[in-house]
């Protein structure tokens, strides 16, 4: 799961009325802003085997026989179903789990593993997008068990620190533009396509860089794609240094191309920024993004396409102010904390748990 929306989601099942029943569980490192005075239980089991990360959760909810479990992982699923087994035999009542799928991708194994553990276990699962509950039907999910609650974080949160200092870190002059490819940088959300359209488009700008968060795979390859164009200086590699918001303080511009189905973290909170947005027409990011409204969409797997809309919006302020506006009230008016808790508190009240 994104450690942004984990964090999300655990900051606002502590305001809920699931506070003092929720038990959260994640496989993976624990995520930087949660703190210890929040009300939800939580047992980080990071890369713990099954059995270890069973019992640390069967320790965790001893003391409370009417929890209810909230997993973000397939393998966080099969840990649930393990510690419920065990639990049983504690004389602890069944508990319900609420499966959270963040990103396309997850749904067939977050699927499959609701089936391994039982229909009687599993009663939900959370979808951050649509694209996500398409998957989960896909693989074999039942849509009434689909429940879609997107998540953003608040207004002020997406503001982020001051965009001079941030800027200097980054090494970018006073006149630069800064064009970010919005994480996660990878194949299918079509990073190195936007690395191509920046390269076409700083023929024509000189002022153009572009920053690139994160490492791994694709950012190697970014990189061996500007160095094989003599253009290296073009780029910003600021690795995992940066935050989201300061990353967004920064840009004038974000980029996002997938040429289908992919997480749409980065589009909602550079839209809650007010930052103009050049993306690909797709139906995960056109549950979004509208074509005029609030971005410039162009056709997937085209740098040239990307490049042209890139230098519409580069060349015409008042517009990009007026579609980064339109896109930060969107996000305001559809996504919010408190959306999102009364989605989760809905959930409760309609019998789910």
């Amino acid at each position: 799961m994104q450690p942004e929306r984990l964090d999300l989601l655990c900051a606002v099942l502590a305001r809920s009325r699931w506070a003092n029943r929720a038990c959260v569980i994640a496989l993976g490192p624990p995520p930087r802003t949660l703190t210890r005075r929040l009300a939800v239980k939580r047992v980080v089991a990071s890369y713990w085997p099954a059995p270890l990360a069973a019992a640390a959760l069967v320790r965790a909810v001893q003391i409370d026989a009417g929890f209810a479990l909230h997993a973000w992982s397939p393998g966080a699923v099969r840990v649930c179903d393990l510690a419920l087994r065990w639990g049983l035999r504690f004389g602890f009542r069944p508990a319900v789990v609420v499966v959270d799928v963040s990103a396309p991708r997850d749904a067939p194994g977050a699927a499959a593993a609701g089936r391994a553990a039982g229909n009687s276990l599993v009663r939900r699962f959370v979808c951050a997008s649509e694209a996500v509950r398409r998957g989960l039907e896909a693989a074999g999910v039942p849509r009434e068990g689909c429940v879609v609650i997107p998540a953003l974080p608040d207004a002020e949160d997406a503001l982020g620190p001051g965009r001079p200092a941030v800027r200097q870190r980054m090494g970018l002059g006073p006149r630069d533009v800064a064009v970010l490819l919005l994480p996660p940088v990878r194949p299918e959300t079509g990073a190195f396509y936007a690395a191509w359209a920046t390269l076409v488009v700083s023929k024509v700008r000189a002022d153009v860089r572009l920053i690139v968060p994160g490492a791994g795979r694709e950012v190697r390859r970014i990189e061996a794609l500007l160095r094989s164009c003599g253009m290296s200086g073009v780029a910003r590699f600021v690795g995992d240094q940066e935050e989201s918001a300061a990353l967004l303080a920064a840009a004038d511009l974000a980029l996002y191309l997938p040429a289908g189905d992919a997480p749409l973290g980065g589009v909602l909170r550079a839209m809650a920024a007010g930052v103009p947005i050049v993306a690909s027409r797709g139906s995960a990011v056109m549950e979004l993004l509208a074509e005029g409204r609030n971005a410039w969409l162009c056709a997937p797997g085209s740098p040239k396409a990307a490049a042209a809309r890139m230098l519409q919006a580069l060349e015409d302020a008042d517009e990009a102010r007026r579609r980064a506006e339109a896109g930060r009230i969107d996000a305001r008016q559809r996504f919010s904390r408190t959306r999102m808790l009364e989605e989760f508190d809905g959930l409760q009240a309609i019998g789910t748990l």
